[in-house]
């Protein structure tokens, strides 16, 4: 992954999700890592984008915060220091997306489409 490929805010959403898995103790960076850290984001689009379709934001907040507490911890070594198999893949799609649209760097909405 080219950071150098991202916007400064998708930039900041991976390293948000980087710090909230680690946080968590868990091993590896994951989607609903993503997807909290995007929905953290005062900022970010993401937020607007989801009520505009209806979706119960609060609910989905809920969720992440249950599937995270979840997910596998490790004590002894530093946590948070790869990513999970779905978040490469969602990254994947984030960068299969820029080329669909044209686009020339990954932001917070390339993200989300790759959620």
């Amino acid at each position: 992954m080219n950071l150098n490929n991202y916007t400064i805010k998708a930039q900041e959403t991976i390293q948000a999700a980087q710090q909230l898995a680690f946080s968590n103790g868990n091993p590896n960076i994951e989607t609903n890592h993503l997807l909290k850290a995007l929905l953290k984001d005062e900022d970010s689009p993401v937020e607007y984008l989801l009520k505009k379709n209806n979706v119960n934001i609060a609910f989905v907040e809920s969720k992440l915060d249950e599937t995270i507490k979840r997910l596998p911890k490790v004590s002894g070594v530093e946590p948070a220091q790869n990513m999970g198999r779905d978040l490469s893949n969602a990254l994947l799609k984030a960068n299969t997306a820029i080329k669909q649209f044209s686009d020339e760097f990954i932001s917070v909405e390339h993200l989300l489409l790759g959620l």
